[in-house]
């Protein structure tokens, strides 16, 4: 059974906006060859991070909707695990998908 997951991912892509696209379709890509579906993309802003945890001090963020089956959300995050271009990555899974919470 497929459920709707919400990811945020942050890139490190070097003040590159025009890898964004690129990433986009990495991601795109990949949920699909799991036999997901995207549902929306939502380019963010660059921001710098409040704590600095690391040799990075800010990031382009992305917001990703998709349906994907739960045993290959595992499959999706190892994906991208040594991807140097995805700096984290965060996934949830609300209550609700979008067309059910406005119905």
């Amino acid at each position: 059974m497929k459920n709707y997951y919400e990811a945020t991912y942050i890139l490190n892509i070097d003040g590159k906006e025009e890898g964004i696209e690129e990433m986009t379709s990495v991601l795109k890509a990949a949920i699909e060859k799991l036999d997901g579906s995207v549902k929306s993309t939502r380019k963010m802003d660059h921001r710098k991070f409040e704590r600095v945890a690391g040799k990075q001090s800010a990031g382009y963020y992305l917001a990703v909707g998709f349906e994907l089956d739960s045993s290959h959300l595992i499959k999706l995050e190892a994906s991208f695990e040594h991807d140097a271009r995805i700096y984290r990555q965060f996934y949830l899974k609300p209550k609700k998908a979008p067309q059910e919470a406005a119905a």
